[in-house]
């Protein structure tokens, strides 16, 4: 259901390689280095043992990007409120 919720608002864009720097984990990656959930991230690199991370070790990070439904909200009528 997770996942369902994120994919109604988020969709990934690109995937782009990284490689692992001295101090990266798999927390530091996720919420502040790239602020993306930790499921997603595991589910990107299914060979990527996230507790065994080595400098210079490549993974592929999601590029996360807002679904724009301003084309799927084109057909339903705008209302305006009424002066008073």
């Amino acid at each position: 259901r997770l996942q369902e919720d994120f994919f109604s608002v988020y969709r990934i864009g690109a995937l782009v390689p990284y490689r692992i720097q001295f101090g990266d984990n798999f927390w530091t990656l996720c919420q502040t280095r790239f602020e993306i959930p930790m499921w997603l991230l595991s589910n990107c690199n299914p060979q990527v043992d996230f507790a065994d991370l080595r400098v210079q070790q490549k993974v592929m990070i999601p590029v996360v990007e807002k679904i724009n439904r301003a084309e799927d909200s084109a057909d339903i009528p705008v209302s305006y409120p009424r002066n008073r």
